[in-house]
C-alpha cells in the first residue's frame, strides 16, 4: 500500500523563515494525501514512492506493510497478494479517517485547555487571512488559528502582528474566541 499526495493546485514558494501567513495560504492549495495500491508521487515529502510502516499509534496498515517488507527482505514471497491488500485497504479507509479526526480533535482539545488557563489574558497573534467581517489569526505562543473580529479603523494585511485577548474557551466543544486589544487598551 502506498501513500501519495498530488501536487498543490498552485505552486508553493520556498521560504527562508517560517511565515504564518504564507504557511496558511500554502495549506489552502495542498491536496489531501491518499492511500492506495498504485505507487505514485508524494508531493509533500518529495518522494516518487512512499509507504508508511511506522506511526505514533500502531495502525494495522503499517503492520501489513512491515510484514510485506520483512518477508521480501528474508527472500520470501510477499505475504499478501495485491487483491488481499486491496480488500484490506477498503476496510481500513474509514477507520483511518476516524483515527486522523480523533488525533486532530485531541490536539485541539489540549491546546484549548492551555488557552483556558489564560482566559482574559492578552497574547500576540499574527493575521494569516482576512475576510469581510473578520481576520483569521494564529496565536503566536501555540500556533493555533482562530477567528478574530476586525480591528476598527486599522486595515491589517496578512503578516501583521496584533495583540488579542482570550475571551472564551470551551475545550470540549472546540470553541475559542479572541478579540483584538483596542489602541486605547494597547500598552504600547
Amino acid at each position: 500500500m502506498f501513500r501519495s499526495q498530488e501536487a498543490p493546485d498552485k505552486p508553493i514558494e520556498d521560504a527562508e523563515e517560517y511565515d504564518p501567513a504564507r504557511a496558511y495560504a500554502a495549506r489552502r492549495f495542498m491536496r489531501k494525501g491518499t492511500l492506495g495500491m498504485t505507487p505514485a508521487r508524494h508531493h509533500g515529502l518529495g518522494l516518487d514512492y512512499y509507504t508508511q510502516v511506522t506511526s505514533p499509534i500502531r495502525r494495522y496498515g503499517d503492520l501489513l506493510m512491515q510484514r510485506q517488507i520483512k518477508a521480501l527482505l528474508a527472500g520470501q514471497s510477499p505475504l499478501y497478494e495485491p487483491a488481499q491488500l486491496e480488500e484490506l485497504l477498503g476496510a481500513l479507509r474509514q477507520p483511518l479517517e476516524q483515527s486522523d479526526a480523533l488525533e486532530k480533535d485531541r490536539r485541539t482539545y489540549w491546546i484549548l485547555r492551555y488557552l483556558e488557563e489564560r482566559l482574559w489574558q492578552e497574547t500576540d497573534a499574527v493575521v494569516v487571512a482576512n475576510h469581510p467581517d473578520k481576520h483569521i489569526v494564529q496565536l503566536c505562543d501555540c500556533l493555533f488559528e482562530t477567528e478574530c473580529a476586525h480591528v476598527p479603523g486599522r486595515p491589517l494585511p496578512p503578516g501583521s502582528r496584533i495583540p488579542v485577548r482570550i475571551e472564551l474557551v470551551w475545550p470540549r466543544d472546540s470553541v475559542v474566541r479572541v478579540s483584538p486589544v483596542g489602541p486605547e487598551e494597547d500598552p504600547d
